[in-house]
């Protein structure tokens, strides 16, 4: 016989054992385990603790895999590591130790972008380039919030989700397939802009969250945020900024082949210890590269705590 017998035991047992391990948003991580491992609800877990696990119609093996899920969460392994799964702007992403974990912040990145080529550029825009792209989730949120459009001056602008991981290219299709828009997007291998078409960039919106943290800062970290990403989806040299360098070097350097770009979103380090260094960083860089454009516009927007995280260059 099953040691527990009504949902309060167990549900117990697992606050216990995560306030004993110094888990963070036990209660939130407690509910996400048990809808997943037991079936229940978030309203059931609120109003039926009491209930036995015969009345719910839970198995044993039910409960034995949320025991285990709880055993996995004390060793500090993520929910999304764990289920596999990462909710993010209102849709569930696979994710795996080969993609970063899509972040609540980025969704900012997503909408941003989103709104300038519908309200502001839409009829100067060929394509869209999700640059690492990681599990898709900025290139397949993109994609499904222009599928909800239905505007017949959307049809021509594509969308190129590329990454320099193969593993996270595949897991990028599967969820492009879940969600329905493996049509409207195309996928490539490339390390930045090295394999992408010219053709491809021309009037381009580029849509781009790519590592961005100092490789020193890995001593800091959590286990949790080491053992769950990719280093190759954290780390960007001594100061986070080698691969925003190489890119924007790439794409404004005089007489470069990318020059002919529309737009550019991108996400950074919000620096709140460090007095926001990159931002300072890739004003100057962007103001240096692209002093000839009498066009430019450099604008940075902040993340939910006001803190400025993301940048927006219009060219």
């Amino acid at each position: 016989m099953q040691k527990y017998k009504i949902l309060k035991d167990v549900l117990d047992f697992a606050k216990n054992k995560f306030y004993k391990y110094d888990i963070e948003n036990p209660s939130l991580d407690i509910a996400l385990l048990a809808s997943e491992a037991l079936g229940v609800s978030k309203i059931q877990l609120i109003t039926k603790e009491y209930v036995s696990f015969d009345t719910l119609n839970i198995s044993d093996e039910s409960i034995q895999k949320f025991l285990y899920f709880i055993e996995l969460r004390c060793k500090k392994n993520s929910i999304s590591e764990i289920l596999g799964i990462k909710n993010f702007y209102g849709l569930d992403f696979i994710v795996t130790n080969d993609v970063l974990t899509p972040r609540p912040e980025t969704e900012i990145l997503v909408e941003k972008a989103f709104n300038y080529i519908i309200k502001n550029n839409i009829n100067n825009i060929n394509n869209i380039i999700d640059i690492g792209t990681g599990s898709g989730c900025i290139a397949i949120s993109i994609a499904m919030l222009l599928k909800k459009q239905r505007l017949k001056s959307l049809k021509k602008i594509k969308i190129l989700a590329c990454d320099i991981s193969e593993k996270a290219l595949e897991i990028a299709e599967k969820n492009a397939k879940k969600h329905g828009v493996l049509d409207m997007i195309e996928f490539q291998k490339s390390n930045l802009l090295e394999n992408i078409n010219k053709k491809y960039v021309e009037n381009a919106c580029i849509v781009t969250n790519l590592p961005y943290i100092p490789e020193g800062d890995a001593k800091k970290m959590s286990k949790e945020v080491l053992g769950g990403d990719p280093s190759l989806a954290l780390f960007s040299g001594k100061t986070g900024t080698d691969l925003y360098k190489k890119l924007f070097t790439d794409l404004f350097q005089e007489n470069s082949n990318f020059y002919t770009i529309n737009s550019c979103f991108f996400e950074f380090d919000s620096g709140m210890n460090t007095d926001n260094i990159q931002k300072k960083y890739y004003e100057k860089l962007l103001d240096d590269l692209l002093k000839n454009n009498q066009q430019k516009n450099i604008t940075f927007f902040a993340d939910y705590s006001g803190a400025e995280r993301f940048g927006k260059i219009i060219l």
